[in-house]
């Protein structure tokens, strides 16, 4: 993800970098925010939920839902145990989250 207009990590850094990774998705932190580096800080609500956003959407796919996550060294049960995992996921983001956000 890329802060736009980002002076310690310039636009174009992870740009490049992409080129070099295979299935590599970029995507830009609001783009219509300029926020530069700001934009990873979690100061901004919408900038804190479309990073949110993103790295969920990432993890669905890598884990296949959850599904190939480990756990004990034994793969879960991906129907029963993901959905009891992401219960218990949701109940610790909905407690830590609000620490994050701008009063």
């Amino acid at each position: 993800m890329i802060g736009t207009k980002d002076l310690l990590n310039p636009e174009w850094e992870p740009l490049e970098a992409a080129r070099y990774i295979r299935d590599v998705r970029v995507s830009a932190i609001r783009p219509d925010s300029v926020t530069g580096h700001y934009a990873a800080g979690g100061f901004l609500p919408a900038d804190v939920e479309m990073i949110n956003a993103e790295v969920g959407q990432f993890l669905d796919v890598v884990t296949q839902r959850g599904g190939r996550l480990k756990c004990g060294g034994f793969l879960m049960n991906p129907i029963v145990e993901v959905e009891e995992e992401r219960a218990q996921i949701d109940a610790i983001a909905a407690e830590i989250m609000p620490r994050f956000r701008s009063p």
